[in-house]
């Protein structure tokens, strides 16, 4: 499934391996060329979809560029294949927050924090007036 819309951002492929793609995809990050990484990211993903750690950086890349929607799909995909990593959780918090949506953004925190304590989680709670009786 690739969550990129030809029509939005022309997607550049890369050549070799999977390893090598993902290698590229990371260096892309590295480096903050958002638009880069996604595109790697989504190549190797287009070959190993199950990839949970990889769909979380597509989401990071896409976010990043000012893809929204797309991140969203992207860390939707992460969410599929793992719900309760804390990291995760608390990007789909950060996400939804950017995007305009408190209250999907504290759900998201709260989820966060129950799952370790994540400190990050917990701070944006109390900074949206939510840190009360998590639920």
């Amino acid at each position: 499934m690739s969550v990129f819309d030809p029509r939005a951002q022309p997607v550049k492929r890369f050549a070799g391996p999977a390893r090598i793609v993902l290698k590229l995809a990371d260096d892309a990050r590295d480096r903050r060329d958002w638009a880069t990484a996604a595109s790697a990211y989504q190549q190797y993903l287009d070959e190993k979809p199950d990839h949970f750690a990889v769909w979380v950086q597509l989401g990071h890349a896409l976010k990043e560029s000012g893809r929204l929607s797309a991140a969203l799909v992207a860390y939707g995909e992460a969410l599929g294949l793992n719900e309760n990593d804390a990291d995760l959780l608390l990007n789909m918090g950060h996400l939804h927050k950017v995007m305009g949506l408190p209250e999907d953004a504290i759900s998201y925190y709260r989820r966060s924090a129950e799952r370790d304590g994540n400190a990050d989680a917990i701070s944006e709670l109390l900074h949206l007036g939510a840190a009360s009786s998590p639920g």
